[in-house]
């Protein structure tokens, strides 16, 4: 029925196209059809075959115009779509649907030059360790249709300094050396207008992003902050809506500082091995892990509360040959699994609650770098140079990749693509399949040039039109944004 009213529709257009051009022609009568029934005929049509339609004739372009044509595509073609800050204005769904369907075709076609540009950003002296989004652009975001709003990257490296760049322009927005030593990592409050950055030394700073301030928080001390995550405060009653800032040490400590309180830190804990990870789950689990050693302790920071009587220690979960973690993530919309790799290339499934071991993935051969979920997709990758999907449900694995050619050291997953990169000095695109759920090996991010110095890539961060990837003392933006 849909495709004889398509047809139906087709004809009446081929009809309408010659009638109202020899009508334009005679300077005879106008339209042989209403507004209304340009609208109902164009409301049949594909996006492509609207565009095409808009450059006909003036009445044409009105009718195809109409906004609520454009929302019927938007709405078809992705299930969240939302407009709430814009003006109102009959273009904006047009616009909307152009701005995202051109960077969602940029991302899987990857055209140099046509459907992404690469910028360098270029001046750290040192090896840049951390870079962290201060503002993105997501899904969610209408303002991708805006030209001028753009993505902000911050960075840290061994020259002791923090950088705040404009990715799209490739550009400097300000770089501030307040620390005595090399800065180790960078994390941003939920805000984006305060960020934090820690050093080997042990020495913490709060960032205010739009005055370029920076502020010490006392009572750390002098061992090397190896982590750092925002997270909500959960601990204590009459607790949630503010924020705290969870550090994690070399020498095991992790400590906890609310942002507007910076004497000193407002909950600590210790663990029985130096830290190299710290991350969240469900705002009140946390779970630390040491490239060292072959546990992950997970902790519930509830019980820090001076009244509660608990242990905020919950569980630890050892592999089983005492292999050193190398990586581990929550597993998405599963608070009581976790999931973790290890150096000799196994990859276990947790569950939290009973401390049982789910499922041991094999496949990898030596260390396991990075560990990442989707829905019931998991995407592993190591120094085997591959990046393997496999089924958290049937507990398969489904495909292995190979486009590297060295260690992968970078993961990045959302519902449209996975990026790695590698220390062969690429980052290479993959795209969920329309017909299954499997990933399709695209393209490798191509512009510039990098030194063949230092180590390649060390890690890569996207958003919805921006791919980032840390290589030695540059970073290398690539803006689907054209």
């Amino acid at each position: 029925h849909i495709l004889s009213l398509r047809e139906e529709a087709a004809g009446k257009l081929w009809a309408l196209y010659h009638l109202q051009s020899n009508l334009a022609m005679a300077d005879q009568e106008g339209n042989i059809f209403s507004f209304d029934e340009l609208v109902n005929i164009f409301s049949y049509l594909s996006p492509g075959e609207l565009s095409k339609c808009s450059q006909v004739c003036k009445d044409w372009y009105e009718a195809s115009q109409v906004g609520s044509l454009w929302k019927k595509h938007c709405l078809q073609k992705w299930n969240f779509c939302h407009l709430g800050k814009l003006k109102p204005g009959e273009r904006t769904w047009q616009r909307y649907y152009v701005a995202r369907n051109k960077i969602e075709t940029g991302v899987a076609t990857g055209r140099p030059g046509q459907d992404y540009v690469c910028k360098t950003l270029r001046g750290h002296k040192g090896q840049i360790t951390d870079a962290v989004f201060v503002t993105s652009n997501d899904v969610y975001n209408e303002e991708i249709i805006e030209k001028n709003v753009y993505p902000i990257v911050a960075s840290c490296s061994q020259d002791k300094s923090v950088c705040v760049w404009n990715v799209r322009e490739g550009r400097s927005l300000w770089k501030k050396q307040s620390h005595e030593s090399s800065v180790a990592c960078l994390t941003v409050f939920s805000n984006n207008t305060l960020m934090a950055s820690g050093d080997v030394g042990g020495n913490i700073k709060l960032w205010d992003i739009n005055t370029e301030q920076a502020s010490p928080l006392q009572g750390s001390h002098s061992a090397v902050v190896t982590s750092m995550v925002c997270g909500k405060d959960v601990i204590g009653q009459e607790r949630g809506g503010d924020q705290l800032l969870f550090v994690g040490f070399r020498d095991g400590y992790v400590k906890m500082w609310d942002p507007r309180q910076t004497l000193s830190p407002q909950y600590e804990l210790t663990c029985s091995f130096g830290l190299n990870c710290v991350k969240l789950q469900s705002d009140h689990l946390m779970a630390v892990a040491s490239k060292s050693e072959s546990t992950i302790k997970i902790f519930d920071i509830r019980h820090l509360a001076p009244d509660c009587w608990k242990s905020p220690e919950m569980q630890t979960l050892q592999h089983p040959s005492d292999s050193v973690v190398t990586c581990f993530s929550w597993v998405h919309g599963k608070q009581n699994q976790i999931i973790a790799g290890f150096n000799n290339g196994d990859v276990i499934l947790w569950n939290t609650d009973t401390r049982q071991q789910i499922h041991c993935f094999q496949g990898h051969i030596g260390e396991v770098s990075c560990i990442s979920t989707r829905g019931s997709a998991l995407v592993t990758a190591g120094h085997d140079h591959t990046v393997r999907l496999w089924d958290l449900n049937s507990l398969e694995a489904l495909q292995t990749h190979t486009s590297h050619e060295g260690p992968i050291t970078g993961l990045y997953i959302d519902s449209y693509r996975v990026i790695s990169c590698s220390r062969d000095y690429s980052i290479r695109t993959y795209c969920w399949s329309k017909s299954s759920n499997n990933l399709d090996s695209k393209y490798t991010l191509l512009g510039g040039s990098l030194q063949r110095a230092g180590n390649g890539f060390e890690k890569v961060l996207c958003d919805y039109s921006t791919c980032v990837g840390m290589a030695n003392d540059v970073l290398k933006a690539y803006s689907f944004q054209v």
